[in-house]
This record gives structure tokens, C-alpha cells and sequence, in this order.
């Protein structure tokens, strides 16, 4: 062996030993623990502004908040600070309402002239078709209608003008907050109290959701988290956006640890019927059941949310006993917070982007190696001054050409994930994982081959002629 590859395998075998390959000892990671470890140290090294929490089989896992509820003073985001959760207050409004049928107040095929007479189409579209966003309903009251941010749920949707539905009630699947906030009404005429009231006295008081409620105007308490927007430094304060006719549909606000507690107490029995939280997690078209997203996987269920400064996700996964809920006041971290649930929850995804992080490292620290080998060759100091060395043809090919055309290689295949995702932690985990392996896999072997090459020119032009 020459002494060119001799000192290039010392210099591989240094940089694991001394852990400038993160990553290669940690190959097999798998337990709960190390996957939280390398959860949390994503969410730091991303600047994750917001709370998560990750509980499997009930015991808390991760419980940390991240980055500053309120920049300006400096006040730090916690497990406690609130936040508001937008549309995750679905599930609770559809929860309300299978309760009140429970309880024999209402029944899902009431169509909505029942307890709305004069709203359009009310004696076409019925309480199912609400929950499931099958109504034909536009998105949002405010696409059609002029409402003041102080007016009831009765004053909002008497505002509504009749329009042609997008499809019959029941033909197809539309993501309508329209929907929610007319079974908020329903909620308030079938129970014959306000929806908050409802709502705090049947699930939030009786759980012990005390950082838990109803935003029926500006939310001002201590322990809010102040919401802020800008994809680039999420510096510029979100303008304030609020409803009270909202409230069935986003207006509830919470924190991470309530958040669990309600969970847990939905699918422990105390809230719903057996067979009423059946049909709740029961697809019924477009990926939705009863105010829950269901996955392919029928025990995974889950919601997010979405407000001008804030973004929350809460996700069960009952096969695993997972549940992760992660709650944000940053533009920035929508993403983030999409990507913390999908790898999490894809543990197997997380893994293969940290492992794929160790071998790209590996590639590029094998190309410059390389790279200053060949520079060391074709280039001499002589008196001090650099001077071209004016190789044969055949080494500038192996030693300068070939380890530069596989650096753009190793750039290229990343390039375009790195234009859509805007970091290049963030292109790695979008780039397929069998393309990742393969690409770092080629880098090495190629790097090898050349290595060897380069030894046998060595050898080759030092025998005698």
C-alpha cells in the first residue's frame, strides 16, 4: 500500500474515531429515548418556536417548549404558555355534537332547517353532512359575506346569502369552516346554552383543561404566546385575527399538556359512547371522519390548524400508542411542525435522514481529502512560489476531474430538493431514501476505486525503466 492511501485511511479512521462522522455509531437507533434525543435536538438546530409534547402509551416522552412566546420581553415558550389552536377545535365541536346525540337532543340525519330554518339549503343538508365537510358549503362565511368580528353565530349566519352549493349535500368531500360554525349553532339551540358554556361544562371543566377556552373576544391573559409571521425571520408581529362567530370552527385556545388530557379522556370512555367514538374515527370520504383526518391506517387520526402566527397539530396513532402534539406562534415552523409529526411518527424516516446526513458527510469529507491530494500533486512550491506541476494527462483525469465531477454529483442530487425546501437539512428529508443510500453508497465506492487507481499509478511510476 502506498503512502498517499495509507495516510488517506488514516485520515477515514481518525474522523470516526474522534466523531467527525456523526451519526455511524448510531446506525441501529430505535428506542423511545434516542429517537426523542434526536427529536428535540432537530427542533433546536431548525430554532422551533413553540411547545411539543410526545407521549407514548400515556407517559410523557417530550414535554419542552422552544424559542420566545413574546420576543420583546424575552419571555421564553413552556409546556404552560398558551396558544390558540384553530382548527383542532373540530374535533371538540364534533364531540359536542355526537354528545348531545348521546344524550337523544339531536340526531345526525336532522337536516340543519331544523334548528336553522330560513339558512340556504338547510332542508338538503344535514348534521352529518357537516361534520364530514360534505355539505357542498363554500370554505369560509367570509368568502360571501360581510360580518363584523363582534357579531354572534345566529347575527353571522343570518348574513349568509343564499348560494348555489359547490355539489349536492353528500356527493363529495370540501373543507368548509363554514360547516363548523353553523354546528356551533346547533350546539347552542339543541343544548339551550352558549357554546363555551356548553363545551366548559361538559368536557374542559370536568377533565381539568384549566388553560383551556373559548376566545369569544381578543384572547388577553398572562401566558399567551404572541404569534409572528415572515417565512424568512418570523421578526413582524401577526396581525390580530379574530371572531367570536368563529368559535365552533378555530376558536378555541389551549395548551400542549390540556391538550393530552383531552385527548386521553376522549378515547378513555367519559366523554362518548362506545359506539359514538366508532363512528367519530370512521373515514366517511376525503380522508375524514367525524372531525378528525383519518389515515390510511385507521387507527391513525389526527388534526391541524392554521392561523396567521400560529399552526398546532395534534396526532394519535393507537396502533403504537403514540400521541404528539406540537403547538407554534411562528410562520416559520409550519413546515417544522409538519415535518416533527410525519417523522416521529415515521420513526424509520427520521433515522434514514440522520444516517443519510453521516454518509453525505462521509462523501464530501472523501472528496476533499482527495481533492488536496490531487492539488498536492499538480501543484509544487518551488522558492516559494506555486508553480504548475504539469502532470501527465492521465493523473490530471483521476486526481482533479474525477473527484470534481462526483462533488457535482453529490450537489446536484440535492439541488433541486434544496430549491423546494429552502435548507439543506430540509432537501435531505424530502430526497427519497433509497436514492440517498445509493448516492452515498456510489460516493464512497467511486472514492475507493479512485484511491486505489491513484496507488496503482503511484506504484506503477516509481518501478524502474
Amino acid at each position: 500500500m502506498s503512502r498517499r492511501t495509507t495516510a488517506l485511511t488514516q485520515v477515514w479512521l481518525l474522523m470516526v474515531a474522534i466523531g467527525v462522522v456523526p451519526g455511524c455509531a448510531n446506525l441501529a437507533l430505535g428506542d423511545s429515548e434516542q429517537r426523542i434525543d434526536l427529536v428535540d435536538a432537530w427542533l433546536r438546530d431548525e430554532n422551533f418556536s413553540g411547545s411539543v409534547l410526545v407521549a407514548h402509551h400515556d407517559i410523557i416522552l417530550l414535554d419542552r417548549g422552544y424559542g420566545l412566546a413574546d420576543r420583546s420581553n424575552d419571555v421564553p415558550n413552556t409546556p404552560e404558555t398558551i396558544y390558540p389552536i384553530a382548527s383542532i377545535t373540530k374535533p371538540i365541536t364534533a364531540t359536542a355534537i355526537l354528545r348531545l346525540a348521546d344524550e337523544g337532543r339531536l340526531d345526525l340525519d336532522d337536516p340543519v332547517a331544523t334548528y336553522l330554518p330560513d339558512f340556504p339549503d338547510g332542508n338538503r343538508i344535514t348534521i352529518h353532512h357537516l361534520l364530514t365537510h360534505r355539505s357542498g358549503l363554500p370554505r369560509d362565511l367570509s368568502e360571501h359575506a360581510q360580518v363584523s368580528d363582534g357579531a354572534t353565530v345566529a347575527e353571522a349566519l343570518a348574513a349568509y346569502p343564499r348560494f348555489p352549493l359547490a355539489f349536492d349535500p353528500g356527493a363529495s368531500f370540501a373543507y368548509s369552516n363554514l360547516g363548523y360554525e353553523v354546528l356551533s349553532s346547533i350546539i347552542e339551540l339543541a343544548s339551550g346554552i352558549s357554546y363555551e358554556n356548553y363545551i366548559q361544562a361538559t368536557f374542559f371543566g370536568p377533565i381539568g383543561m384549566t388553560q383551556t377556552g373559548v376566545a369569544v373576544e381578543p384572547l388577553r391573559r398572562d401566558g399567551v404566546a404572541i404569534g409572528y409571521i415572515g417565512d424568512r425571520d418570523g421578526s413582524r408581529l401577526a396581525p390580530p385575527l379574530w371572531a367570536s362567530w368563529w368559535k365552533g370552527a378555530g376558536g378555541v385556545y389551549s395548551t400542549t399538556g390540556d391538550l393530552l388530557r383531552w385527548e386521553q379522556a376522549l378515547r378513555g370512555g367519559d366523554i362518548l359512547s362506545a359506539s359514538s367514538h366508532a363512528a367519530m374515527l370512521t373515514e366517511q370520504g376525503g380522508g375524514y371522519g367525524y372531525g378528525w383526518f383519518i389515515g390510511s391506517n385507521p387507527e391513525m387520526y389526527w388534526h391541524d390548524g392554521d392561523l396567521q402566527g400560529f399552526h398546532s397539530w395534534l396526532v394519535r396513532d393507537s396502533r403504537r400508542g403514540l400521541t404528539v402534539i406540537a403547538l407554534s406562534n411562528d410562520d416559520r415552523s409550519a413546515a417544522l411542525g409538519d415535518d416533527l409529526v410525519s417523522l416521529y411518527l415515521d420513526g424509520d424516516r427520521l433515522q434514514n435522514s440522520r444516517v443519510f446526513d453521516a454518509l453525505l458527510l462521509v462523501a464530501v469529507e472523501l472528496i476533499v481529502t482527495v481533492a488536496a491530494w490531487a492539488l498536492s500533486t499538480v501543484l509544487r512550491f518551488r522558492r516559494g512560489t506555486l508553480v504548475w506541476a504539469r502532470p501527465r494527462r492521465r493523473r490530471v483525469v483521476l486526481q482533479v476531474l474525477l473527484p470534481l465531477a462526483l462533488a457535482l454529483l453529490v450537489v446536484s442530487a440535492v439541488a433541486e430538493p434544496y430549491r423546494v425546501a429552502g435548507s439543506w437539512r430540509e432537501a435531505l428529508l424530502i430526497v427519497p431514501a433509497w436514492s440517498r443510500v445509493l448516492l452515498a453508497t456510489g460516493a464512497f465506492l467511486v472514492l475507493s476505486i479512485l484511491v486505489m487507481m491513484q496507488s496503482f499509478i503511484a506504484r506503477s511510476s516509481s518501478v524502474p525503466r
